[in-house]
């Protein structure tokens, strides 16, 4: 039963050519499907564009069935082809072919409780079209579709794979290959930056291979092969070569060479890995008499307020990348769980921050943000993470950087940390122009050595030094194990005076605005009017009762406004 008659736009795309296969887009997802080369060779009923193009309409099911679409709805199919959109309309055909097509496109209609009406698109605005073609230019691997082939469909056409970019994985051995449709949807359900970092390693066993007489070879690799090249990539007391890399980067290098040969069926050489694991310790202790290269510096209330004063009055990417550094900062977030992978176009809601996703909470007479943030690097599919702001009395409080950009939003659901441009398209902050933004100002302020990760280290750094518990941080900075410790660095005691005074400063000027007219409108100009400005009260909340994966709403610590110092702000 469809309870929802009226037609739901999903950006449902679908095309077909007989030059090379067909494509399918829902919102900024897609897959694309080319043809074998006896796609039409069979006897009667004749298989041609008209059919193919009907196809198209069956794969899209198969996707929304992956993107797990609600049950009810009449969602808009876009076509440029006539006979589909009558065939939609008519739901038979006097095609034999597509007709016998549209019977199991009907059987899929009623498992789902799905409808569908066909609107007309042109061929120059099928984005579908592209991908029909061949061409996937600017498509991101990671948003592409796992498709199980139907088995009557399997001998005609077959997923296809960015895999120009994984080569190495695909070889068996040294020998170039192309992978199978079982392989190709193996590799479907990786994540695409882990698939390219095991590429890297395997391209670096062949240079291995290369360089000590093995140019030609298969899987699987013996044990041997496994212990010559630990002994070449590892850093050894004998000898030191440019290639050499750290204990930690071997054992992950070693992963991607059993992934390797999960990939081709191979069995790998586990009676090696004894014997392996005394390399690692042996490099380890190499390692160590190594000069370590520098950790990442943190951000510090120094840089933030040097960067508040160069983008405050800025044009909107300027105020966005403000208000999405001050989060990150006292949020310990990863810049990839704030910012999008397109610059433009729809949003996918698995991988966004949307307005949609922040709950503005007054708990104990203190102002909270609630983030619920989607596809974090350390959530399983479908988790949601949480990170919880409080509201600080001075300009770099987060919770007023996430009301700017609510306001900026104007109550569209669309990416928080996004702005309109000139032209009235939304603009979304990618983390490529964010880092890079970033590293020119660092630059030109002279803060060598601070990168996107540092929000996330200078985040915990900060609140460590000033006595909280670790494990509070572990919470807040959503850590489950001892990785936290990568992130901590210690601050002098002149560093946390010098920051104690500038926050003193900043918490001055801003109770010093209230009731004044003049600095009142300067204060505005960090906060949101149309949600009204509440200064903390100096009383820090009791926990919520989230999970244990969420961050603590105690927020980032922060001085009492009485006057109390940094460190006793929390007890």
């Amino acid at each position: 039963m469809i309870r929802d008659p009226d037609p739901v736009e999903i950006g449902w795309m679908g095309d077909a050519s007989t030059s090379y296969g067909i494509g399918v887009t829902i919102g900024c997802r897609w897959a694309q499907f080319q043809l074998t080369k006896e796609w039409n060779h069979d006897p009667k009923p004749k298989r041609d564009i008209a059919w193919l193009e009907t196809v198209a309409i069956r794969l899209g099911f198969l996707a929304l069935t992956h993107l797990q679409v609600k049950k009810g709805k009449t969602l808009i199919v876009w076509t440029d082809n006539t006979t589909t959109e009558s065939a939609i309309l008519k739901r038979k055909s006097k095609h034999v072919a597509l007709n016998e097509e549209w019977k199991i496109i009907q059987e899929l209609l009623i498992t789902m409780e799905l409808d569908i009406v066909s609107r007309r698109v042109s061929s120059g605005d099928n984005i579908a079209d592209a991908l029909s073609r061949g061409d996937r230019t600017g498509r991101d691997p990671q948003l592409q579709i796992p498709i199980t082939i139907p088995f009557d469909l399997r001998h005609r056409l077959f997923q296809s794979v960015y895999l120009k970019k994984i080569t190495a994985i695909t070889s068996n051995g040294s020998s170039p290959r192309d992978p199978s449709a079982q392989e190709r949807h193996y590799l479907l359900g990786c994540r695409w930056n882990t698939l390219l970092s095991y590429n890297a390693v395997i391209k670096k066993y062949q240079t291995f291979a290369r360089e000590s007489g093995r140019a030609t070879f298969n899987l699987p690799l013996s044990a041997q092969d496994i212990y010559d090249f630990c002994c070449w990539a590892g850093r050894t007391a004998e000898s030191s070569t440019t290639h050499d890399i750290s204990a930690n980067t071997l054992s992950k290098y070693l992963a991607g060479l059993q992934m390797w040969h999960v990939y081709h069926d191979a069995p790998y050489p586990t009676d090696s890995k004894a014997k392996v694991a005394t390399f690692l310790k042996s490099s380890v202790y190499v390692d160590a008499e190594t000069a370590a290269k520098p950790p990442k510096k943190p951000v510090t209330v120094k840089n933030l307020i040097k960067l508040t004063k160069l983008l405050i009055n800025g044009d909107p990417f300027q105020k966005a990348l403000l208000d999405l550094s001050v989060v990150a900062f006292w949020g310990m977030a990863r810049l990839a769980e704030l910012t999008y992978n397109k610059e433009t176009g729809p949003l996918r809601k698995t991988a966004s921050l949307l307005t949609t996703d922040i709950k503005l909470v007054y708990k104990e007479r203190e102002n909270l943000a609630k983030l619920t943030i989607r596809g974090a690097k350390t959530a399983n599919p479908g988790q949601t993470q949480i990170i919880y702001l409080k509201e600080l009395p001075h300009m770099l409080c987060p919770v007023l950087a996430v009301k700017r950009r609510l306001t900026e939003a104007g109550g569209k659901d669309t990416l928080l940390f996004g702005y309109t441009d000139d032209q009235g398209n939304r603009i979304h902050l990618t983390r490529p122009r964010v880092t890079q933004a970033l590293s020119k100002i660092w630059k030109a302020s002279g803060f060598e050595g601070v990168s996107g990760h540092s929000f996330r280290v200078g985040g915990a750094s900060i609140q460590v030094a000033l006595g909280v518990p670790i494990s509070e941080i572990c919470i807040r900075g959503r850590w489950a194990s001892d990785s936290y410790k990568l992130y901590l660095r210690d601050f002098t005691k002149n560093e946390m005076e010098h920051t104690d005074a500038l926050l003193a400063d900043k918490e001055s000027k801003a109770t010093q605005a209230r009731g004044h007219p003049i600095l009142e409108n300067w204060v505005k100009r960090f906060a949101s009017p149309p949600l009204g400005v509440s200064f903390c009260s100096g009383e820090a909340p009791r926990l919520l009762p989230e999970t244990s994966r969420e961050s603590s709403p105690l927020g980032p610590p922060h001085r009492q406004i009485q006057g109390e110092g940094l460190t006793k702000g929390f007890q």
